[in-house]
C-alpha cells in the first residue's frame, strides 16, 4: 500500500497539472482551434484516467491499460462513459462540459475517500466562457504531514507523472534521476 503522503502527494499533483491548462481547452477553441482544444481535451483524459486509479490508492498502470483499469474501478463505466464524451466531442464547449463533468465525478470519488475536496470542483475562468478547476491540488497539499514529502516540488509528482516515455519508467536508474532522487 502506498503511504499516505505520499499518495496524497501524487494525487495533489495530477490535480495540479488539470488545473494549469484546463482553461485552455476553451481558449483554444474560442480562438477557433479546435485540433488544438481536442489535443489538450486529450491530455487532460489522460490524467484524469491516471487519478482514477489514485484516488482508489491503487497504483496506475501504464498508458496502454489506463482506460481499461479505470473503467474496472467503482463507477469507473461512468468515467469510461465521460471521458469518451471528450474525445469525441465535435467542439470545444461540449468538449469543456464533458471533461467538467468527468471532474466532477472524480471529486465526488475524492471526498468518498476522506480528502478534502470543494463542492463544486470547477468553476468559471474568471468572466470568460471557459471552466477552471478550484484548489483540490491545495487542499491535498495540505494534508500532507511528512516532511520529505512536504519538501517535493508542489505539483512535479512521480516519474509516471513528469514522463510517459517507457525507457525511462522501466528503469529504475532512469526514474530516480528524473525524480531527482
Amino acid at each position: 500500500m502506498v503511504p499516505d503522503d505520499v499518495w496524497r502527494y501524487a494525487v495533489a499533483a495530477d490535480w495540479s497539472r488539470l488545473r494549469q491548462e484546463f482553461p485552455d481547452v476553451g481558449r483554444a477553441g474560442l480562438r477557433g482551434d479546435e485540433d488544438g482544444s481536442a489535443v489538450i481535451a486529450a491530455r487532460h483524459v489522460c490524467t484524469l484516467l491516471h487519478l482514477a486509479p489514485l484516488l482508489h490508492r491503487r497504483w496506475p498502470p501504464y498508458g496502454k491499460r489506463l482506460a481499461h483499469s479505470a473503467a474496472r474501478l467503482p463507477g469507473g463505466t461512468a468515467l469510461r462513459v465521460t471521458v469518451l464524451e471528450v474525445l469525441r466531442a465535435p467542439e470545444w464547449r461540449s468538449r469543456q462540459s464533458a471533461l467538467a463533468d468527468a471532474v466532477e465525478q472524480l471529486a465526488v470519488v475524492q471526498g468518498e475517500q476522506g480528502l478534502p475536496t470543494p463542492s463544486p470542483a470547477t468553476e468559471p475562468f474568471f468572466d470568460r466562457p471557459h471552466i477552471g478547476l478550484r484548489e483540490m491540488a491545495e487542499l491535498v497539499t495540505a494534508q500532507i504531514r511528512g516532511p520529505a514529502v512536504r519538501a517535493l516540488p508542489v505539483g512535479a509528482g512521480t516519474a509516471e507523472q513528469i514522463s510517459d516515455n517507457v525507457s525511462v519508467l522501466v528503469g529504475a536508474d532512469a526514474r530516480r534521476r528524473l525524480v531527482g532522487g
